[in-house]
């Protein structure tokens, strides 16, 4: 994500099944089929997405549910703390019985990323992680922050994340 970031490569669905560990140990980012790049920095964070969903809900940073976002590097931390969170907690931030059944209930894809939006803002933040015996704290901290509603406290890029690791 690191590599896809430095060269203005936002991935826009890293999930679990877009992850690869090989043989050797190496970890590889798979499936850029909705990734978007850009030329330049000055794009990096300003194009425009017109008619494409993109990303998997439970990966999905709120400000990404929307048919008209901006692509952003922070869509990416969102998922990676969604990521760390499910790692810690066996399921990913946010999805319980009465979320799912919320997101089954809609018939539209606008009024699905409308439901996905409020479940993530009003519900309260997740803790879960909080309890995990043995979790490291520090680590906590970063799954916290990378989980920010607010994409300005979230880490800028994947790199802000190896920084703090």
């Amino acid at each position: 994500m690191d590599h896809a970031h430095r060269n203005l490569v936002v991935h826009r669905d890293l999930k679990p099944s877009n992850i690869l560990a090989t043989d050797s140990g190496e970890v590889k980012l798979l499936d850029f089929g909705v990734a978007h790049a850009t030329h330049d920095e000055q794009d990096f964070l300003s194009l425009t997405v017109t008619g494409q969903i993109l990303g998997t809900l439970a990966y999905m940073a709120p400000e990404q549910a929307s048919l008209d976002a901006i692509p952003d590097a922070r869509w990416d931390v969102y998922a990676l703390g969604a990521l760390l969170f499910q790692l810690l907690t066996g399921h990913p931030p946010f999805r319980t019985r009465k979320s799912e059944a919320l997101l089954q209930e809609t018939t539209t894809l606008e009024e699905r990323l409308q439901t996905y939006r409020e479940i993530v803002t009003t519900n309260p933040r997740p803790r879960e992680h909080h309890r995990v015996a043995g979790a490291d704290r520090r680590l906590v901290e970063i799954v916290d922050r990378c989980l920010h509603l607010d994409p300005e406290r979230r880490y800028s890029n994947a790199q802000a994340v190896l920084d703090v690791l």
